[in-house]
């Protein structure tokens, strides 16, 4: 129970402290709670990355469509040339709808 009480603490950064389980419930207890506490911090954490990583919409549009853009021109033999010039309106007219508004 001590070890695998301490691989939590360890793992989860939660640290040591002055105040550690006297006998093996409540080893058991602080486990538990530290797992919890551990997973509803990720949770919390992966919930704000989340809402960051979406706030530039248009940005998110741009990335998808230039990436369909660069499978398509992979699947269809597309020349190089072309590509380019492909990729280049592409994000012409991105930037244009960035003025727009």
């Amino acid at each position: 129970a001590a070890s695998v009480h301490f691989s939590i603490m360890t793992i989860t950064s939660i640290g040591y402290g002055d105040i550690s389980p006297q006998n093996v419930p409540e080893y058991y207890m602080c486990t538990a709670m530290m797992l919890v506490g551990g997973g509803t911090w990720a949770y919390i954490i992966g919930s704000a990355c989340g809402v960051v990583a979406t706030l530039d919409e248009q940005g998110i549009r741009y990335r998808q469509t230039m990436d369909h853009l660069n499978y398509m021109i992979r699947d269809t033999n597309i020349s190089v040339p072309l590509g380019r010039r492909l990729r280049s309106f592409f994000a012409a007219a991105s930037r244009a709808k960035v003025v727009e508004g």
